[in-house]
């Protein structure tokens, strides 16, 4: 047999065993998959108090939100103690979020603002994408955020005018899990993304944890030039980079009435281990330092929620301040919205599919 028919055999014989390779591979199946590597896994629920939470395991939560998220990050030299204070310009941001049993996914983004609200200020795009898995004792969440876009508000070689850095991007990527000590009785995701209704007044405590990773980062210096003298020791850094583990007691609570309208409140208080790198110029980083850091974040909402039409108003809030080599980062994040939502009746394709990718019983 000549070379060139073997290995035309070769390939034949390789595609026609494909179909079987296929067919074999679990990996494209998730329900062989865990039957496969995990047989006697199945996810066994203990399910709350139901005379104070109500869930809705049958239903397609769908929901649109209107928010406004203001970012403020201010750098403050720690010889001078003058800042540098970079600030967004977003217009109201559309997103959207469904929840199907213990799952739920949601994201916004504004690629070019509609119209400018704070004269002077240049344009910020922003991207935001979460997805949750929402147990009763623990709960999961990945976020990610882009911001492109902002403006430094305090350079005193121009006072009548601010500096548009439209170069400046922001990164950030959450890892978070959520211990909650009264699950039985209370909800912390109901006022949040209306996976459950709480249905009768109740608080408790709670516990996060979580690995956060972020990317504040431009083209050129971070420094203004009518700032490089009192920045002369960061003026040929250009970016941030962060990694952090977080661990954030907190408290939270629901005040129910008439069982169907609420008001909602929950405050964290983190403790972080940041690990961080400057960028320079050239796009290589310095040595990588650690501090601790100390922060809060929390929420606080109002609204209606019946087994069908839930909407509601919501307050969210995340700040922090730590003392790097050279400056001082001071970040705060709000976020203002309203969200309106219905439960629609699951269609079976959503069922089936549910069925086939999740591990069983869950």
């Amino acid at each position: 047999m000549t070379a060139e028919k073997f290995t035309g055999l070769v390939v034949i014989l390789a595609l026609a065993s494909l179909p079987a390779l296929a067919q074999e591979n679990v990996f494209l199946h998730p329900d062989k998959f865990y039957k496969k590597y995990f047989p006697h896994m199945r996810i066994k629920r203990d399910p709350p108090d139901s005379l104070f939470i109500k869930r809705y395991p049958n239903y397609l939560s769908v929901g649109s939100y209107i928010v406004t998220p203001s970012v403020y990050i201010n750098l403050i030299s720690r010889q001078t103690t003058e800042s540098i204070k970079f600030r967004t310009n977003i217009d109201d941001v559309i997103g959207f979020h469904v929840s199907y049993r213990y799952v739920s996914a949601g994201f916004a983004f504004l690629s070019q603002p509609l119209m400018l609200k704070r004269p002077g200020y240049g344009p910020t795009s922003y991207h935001t994408a979460t997805i949750n898995y929402n147990g009763t004792l623990y709960s999961f969440q990945f976020k990610y955020l882009k911001l492109l876009g902002m403006t430094d508000i305090n350079t005193p070689a121009y006072p009548d005018r601010y500096t548009k850095r439209s170069d400046l991007s922001l990164k950030e990527y959450h890892f978070v899990g959520l211990y909650n000590i009264s699950w039985r009785k209370y909800s912390y995701h109901a006022p949040l993304d209306f996976s459950e209704r709480q249905v009768k007044s109740r608080g408790g405590f709670l516990v996060k944890t979580g690995v956060h990773y972020s990317e504040f980062l431009g083209d050129s210096s971070m420094v203004s030039p009518g700032k490089a003298i009192d920045f002369e020791n960061i003026n040929d850094i250009r970016g941030i980079r962060r990694f952090s583990i977080q661990a954030a007691p907190g408290i939270g609570g629901t005040h129910v009435i008439k069982r169907k309208y609420y008001v909602a409140a929950a405050l964290f208080f983190s403790n972080d281990l940041y690990f961080y790198r400057y960028i320079n110029r050239d796009g290589t980083a310095t040595g990588r330092r650690q501090r601790y850091v100390v922060g809060f974040d929390g929420y606080a909402s109002a609204g209606f929620q019946s087994k069908r039409f839930y909407t509601g108003i919501k307050y969210e809030v995340n700040g922090s301040q730590a003392m790097l080599r050279d400056v001082q980062l001071n970040s705060f994040f709000t976020y203002t919205g309203i969200t309106f939502g219905y439960r629609f009746d699951t269609p079976e394709v959503i069922r089936k599919f549910y069925r086939k990718t999740m591990p069983p019983g869950m």
